[in-house]
């Protein structure tokens, strides 16, 4: 759930907020009404409100993400799936708070100039978006293999992900 009491000077009420595709969708639902704290009743409609809005974008998000994962699936096994050496996309999967999630990002790992031992790193898609990621992506093989103008890998962009732009 992504729904937050804010109690601050600014603000008091609550937040509903998700990341769908790289881009926040939020709503704020205040709790004052002339200068005054609600409570009771008008208290929890309100935030049977704000509940049902984080809902709608919980499945918004979900189905992103199932829609997404179908797009995917034929990239799992692939040795190197963006068409840059270095980088791939994958699903990467964590745990928070004891919930596992998954991602989708970019994976960077390479031989790298600078330490003179194996890097890595993934870079969130979700968080990002697909263009800035990419271009995150390629900065940080760029830097560890000494690459100055990498411009012609921004170039590079995976042609399959064109149309999420």
């Amino acid at each position: 759930m992504s729904l937050k009491l804010i109690n601050n000077d600014s603000f008091y009420g609550f937040r509903s907020r998700r990341s769908i595709n790289g881009v926040v969708h939020q709503k704020y639902y205040s709790l004052k009404k002339n200068g005054k704290k609600i409570v009771g009743k008008e208290k929890e409609a309100i935030r049977k409100e704000a509940l049902a809005y984080d809902k709608e974008l919980e499945q918004k998000q979900k189905e992103h993400k199932r829609q997404r994962e179908s797009e995917f699936k034929h990239l799992r096994n692939s040795w190197n799936n963006t068409g840059v050496r270095g980088i791939q996309i994958i699903n990467k999967s964590y745990s928070k708070h004891g919930k596992n999630y998954t991602s989708l990002c970019f994976s960077v790992s390479c031989v790298s100039r600078l330490v003179n031992k194996p890097v890595a790193t993934s870079i969130s898609i979700d968080e990002h978006g697909y263009k800035k990621a990419w271009e995150k992506a390629v900065g940080y093989l760029a830097k560890h293999k000494n690459i100055e103008d990498y411009d012609y890998l921004i170039d590079r962009f995976p042609k399959f992900l064109e149309k999420h732009l």
